[in-house]
């Protein structure tokens, strides 16, 4: 209740100082249209201050141009891989999982260099310092994802120390799972613009209710026929 008594009569003093020396229209809501957009400025709340960012944050609007990642800490393993590495995109939410064995540049390097292999180059980087992983958010989604990675060890009946060869499949997932921010789309949709294959497809495959007749001896001479194919490139 002090804070907010204070600052009513440093905004009314602070007015009164400009109404001094020039006249402006609608001045105090000019004022405080001014400070609730600056970024410099500490608000408060209930008493509290709220902590504002000292520098405007990046909004994407376009695939590939904000590159954020970060590195989560996954336990011990079979091997000395310790973390993840995680670049995501800051406008689709598509995100690849690289194991690695500790923190620092060369890491990254390695990253940034396959993403623009695949992807093309990235216009702004959001590293660590500065970046949109919070710690709160860092250790919810590290307790969530080895919380699903126990669980698929379990499943699969492997040594808690493989989860290494686990990354692979859950970012397939990631991949082709649903986001209600990008209004249930996939994050592979809006970036790679190709539709999204059904997973089920692979499940349940068609098959004609006619019986089929097959040749042995005309599959004989396909075989032969390109055995005696590679022979000749091998020799060429």
């Amino acid at each position: 209740m002090l804070m907010v008594t204070i600052k009513i009569i440093a905004d009314w003093n602070m007015v009164q100082t400009i109404q001094h020396v020039v006249f402006v229209r609608d001045l105090q809501k000019l004022y405080h249209q001014f400070w609730s957009r600056c970024l410099l400025y500490k608000h408060t709340k209930g008493g509290y201050i709220v902590r504002r960012p000292w520098d405007p944050t990046d909004q994407a609007t376009r695939r590939n141009e904000v590159l954020h990642y970060d590195f989560l800490y996954m336990g011990d393993s079979k091997d000395t891989t310790f973390y993840v590495l995680v670049p995501k995109d800051g406008l689709t939410h598509i995100c690849e999982l690289i194991a690695c064995d500790s923190l620092n540049s060369d890491v990254a390097v390695q990253a940034l260099q396959d993403w623009s292999k695949r992807f093309g180059a990235p216009e702004i980087l959001m590293l660590d310092t500065g970046s949109h992983f919070k710690k709160l958010v860092v250790d919810a989604l590290c307790q969530r994802l080895s919380s699903m990675i126990r669980v698929m060890l379990m499943e699969f009946k492997l040594d808690t120390g493989e989860w290494v060869y686990l990354l692979p499949l859950v970012q397939s997932n990631l991949y082709y799972t649903v986001v209600p921010s990008l209004n249930n789309h996939t994050p592979s949709e809006p970036f790679t613009l190709l539709p999204v294959p059904n997973l089920l497809t692979r499940i349940g495959v068609a098959r004609s209710k006619n019986n089929l007749m097959l040749d042995v001896s005309v599959q004989r001479d396909n075989v032969d026929d390109l055995r005696k194919a590679l022979h000749v490139m091998l020799r060429e």
